[in-house]
């Protein structure tokens, strides 16, 4: 009778709430990743890679990209920079000698993963925040038709790479002060380098891809002082670039972490995922 009565109280008990799966750390040789399962994978991957001086942790929490991606059976992969110096930094230069190889370091990555964790090699994402927006954008570029889409935030691709069709959100403030939107050296940057403009990087691609109709719109849900102008450039097949310009938005993650004022119109990471489900 006490067994019957023990029985029937758990049946009558609430199901308790799944609980997620805690963060993986693959080591390979010197190197290292981290990774975030889904309850329900679907077999496609994102690597998201952190801005300079970063790590996977931290840009994990400041981002917030892991749940709502997992949510969406993404597995969200984490890779770490290497760090020639005293910081953390991607090599987006192979041709500089004696630089980390980091294009190999991610090619390692997206194979290890997919053997790992049984994902699919044909259904990888990137996306990146300043010099790892750079890294994400260059790799698609060495790496042509590996990469399903990428999503930059504050970063800009080196317009001296031989460009391909590679679908591609850009999320860029007009104010940034470390990754000027209208090129050159930013104020506040901690490189030397003299970035291409953000404008000029669209129009590179638009002709990459030889032929795409153009659609602007507003987005201003906030009153933040500051506004959003989508820029679509589609074809036959869809949307393939997407620029959200920050009107006075300056070198953040939209959404979570932006400097003062901040930005409140969108949602990077939203925004990265929305995009991404264009090109699945």
């Amino acid at each position: 009778m006490r067994a019957l009565i023990l029985a029937l109280l758990l049946l009558a008990a609430p199901l308790a709430a799944p609980v997620a799966a805690a963060p993986q750390l693959v080591h390979l040789g010197a190197r290292h990743y981290l990774i975030e399962m889904p309850d329900h994978p679907t077999g496609a991957m994102i690597l998201v890679l952190h801005g300079g001086g970063g790590t996977p942790a931290q840009f994990a929490d400041m981002t917030g990209f892991s749940a709502p991606a997992l949510a969406e059976g993404y597995a969200v992969i984490y890779p770490a920079a290497s760090q020639p110096k005293r910081i953390t930094m991607w090599q987006t230069d192979v041709e500089k000698p004696g630089r980390a190889d980091d294009f190999g370091f991610l090619d390692q990555v997206t194979r290890d993963a997919a053997t790992r964790f049984q994902l699919d090699p044909a259904r990888i994402y990137m996306s990146g925040f300043s010099n790892g927006a750079a890294m994400a954008e260059a790799y698609a570029m060495a790496r042509a038709g590996r990469i399903k889409a990428v999503a930059a935030v504050s970063g800009t691709l080196d317009l001296r790479r031989t460009l391909q069709a590679q679908p591609m959100l850009i999320i860029h403030g007009t104010a940034d002060p470390r990754v000027p939107y209208q090129g050159g050296r930013g104020a506040k940057s901690k490189v030397k380098t003299s970035f291409d403009a953000i404008p000029a990087q669209v129009m590179a691609l638009v002709a990459a891809f030889g032929d795409l109709s153009q659609a602007d719109r507003l987005i201003d849900p906030v009153d933040d002082g500051m506004q959003v102008t989508q820029s679509d450039y589609s074809n036959g097949q869809g949307v393939q670039l997407r620029l959200l310009s920050i009107s006075g938005g300056g070198h953040g993650w939209p959404g979570r972490l932006s400097p003062k004022p901040k930005a409140s119109d969108i949602s990077a990471t939203a925004e990265a995922l929305r995009f991404f489900a264009l090109h699945p």
